[in-house]
């Protein structure tokens, strides 16, 4: 579990990439290697400047899977690349992520959105949702209804 699944100030879309790289990282991983990680990644992404990683080259991304201390999964931090450019250009489409967001109707599609992005499975998109401070369901009931586990049932 991350330990930052709380509700916090989220508003631009350097913000929402953090969230969103952080859901990126952590896919097939443990949250405790990704948190240890954390400091050297934000450092090697330009604390998540939208437009800085979205410009980021094939070069570059082979520079930065090869920082100490960046989990340095390619497939990953391209990713995190395609996410800085699907989030700013739903900024400028609605004005904000938030709004992007918000103008989905409920959680569901909310997810389904998030969904889209590479490496977002169910738990990435009610994380980056519940840190965004959307209405998300209680997570044990979310974990009942939406989790890979309760489909396999």
């Amino acid at each position: 579990m991350p330990a930052d699944l709380t509700a916090r100030n989220i508003r631009t879309v350097d913000q929402y990439l953090e969230v969103v790289a952080r859901a990126i990282f952590a896919s097939g991983l443990a949250w405790e290697v990704v948190d240890r990680s954390w400091p050297e990644t934000r450092a090697a992404f330009a604390r998540f400047a939208a437009v800085k990683v979205a410009a980021l080259s094939d070069r570059d991304l082979s520079h930065l899977s090869a920082t100490p201390g960046v989990i340095g999964n390619t497939a990953k931090i391209e990713a995190v690349r395609s996410a800085a450019g699907f989030l700013m250009d739903k900024k400028h489409e609605y004005g904000s992520v938030g709004r992007w967001l918000g103008s989905l109707v409920g959680f569901e599609q909310q997810q389904r959105a998030l969904r889209e992005l590479r490496f977002i499975g169910p738990f990435g998109a009610y994380y980056v949702l519940s840190v965004a401070g959307f209405d998300v369901p209680e997570y044990a009931k979310w974990q009942e209804a939406y989790s890979p586990a309760a489909r396999t049932g």
